[in-house]
């Protein structure tokens, strides 16, 4: 990640996203440029929004897609690549403050930031109950989960493996999660 030229503080940073036409990302007085993602990295994230919503169509949970900001304590600000949250939403400005689980599709220019300040921060997030990283090479997804105070991870590997979401009282196939998307480029094209 590179370092900031400059420190714009959340207030600016949120001023100068709603005027934009592409999506970034606010870390330690950084904005951040998101780059699109790749077809299969694309319909793995939209696999996961349409498994979530046939499993949550009569539940107490909603599912939000990759343009629903979320906030992470000590003002970072993030876009997922999928959120469910349970209950009654909590939105500030129409940004999303209680996430129940966040989903993210790993991808070489994603990955250190997901497996690092991403996951840090979101861990924060006091109504967080999953983070769910998901490779898009091979069929494996892991899980970190708060039981209390303490976090876990688990590990689910293989099309006929399903992760299971207690937050939201759902199991998801990974078959599911993958439906197509190795058929899909993996690489972005670059602008």
């Amino acid at each position: 990640m590179a370092l900031p030229q400059f420190y714009l503080t959340p207030e600016k940073y949120l001023e100068i996203e709603r005027g934009n036409d592409f999506k970034s990302e606010y870390i330690d007085g950084a904005m951040i440029a998101m780059a699109g993602g790749s077809p299969r990295h694309n319909r793995i994230g939209a696999n996961v929004v349409r498994r979530l919503d046939a499993a949550l169509d009569s539940a107490e949970c909603t599912t939000l897609s990759s343009d629903q900001m979320i906030w992470a304590p000590w003002g970072k600000y993030f876009y997922a690549d999928a959120a469910a949250f349970c209950g009654k939403g909590n939105f500030f400005d129409g940004i999303l403050l209680n996430p129940s689980v966040i989903f993210e599709v790993l991808s070489p220019s994603t990955e250190s930031v997901d497996r690092g300040v991403k996951l840090s921060s979101y861990r924060k997030i006091e109504s967080l109950v999953h983070y769910v990283l998901i490779s898009q090479d091979e069929p494996h997804v892991e899980v970190y989960s708060k039981q209390g105070d303490i976090w876990t991870l688990d590990k689910y590997d293989g099309l006929g493996a399903r992760v299971s979401l207690t937050a939201l009282g759902i199991e998801l196939l990974l078959s599911d999660i993958y439906n197509a998307a190795f058929d899909l480029p993996n690489t972005v094209r670059n602008s």
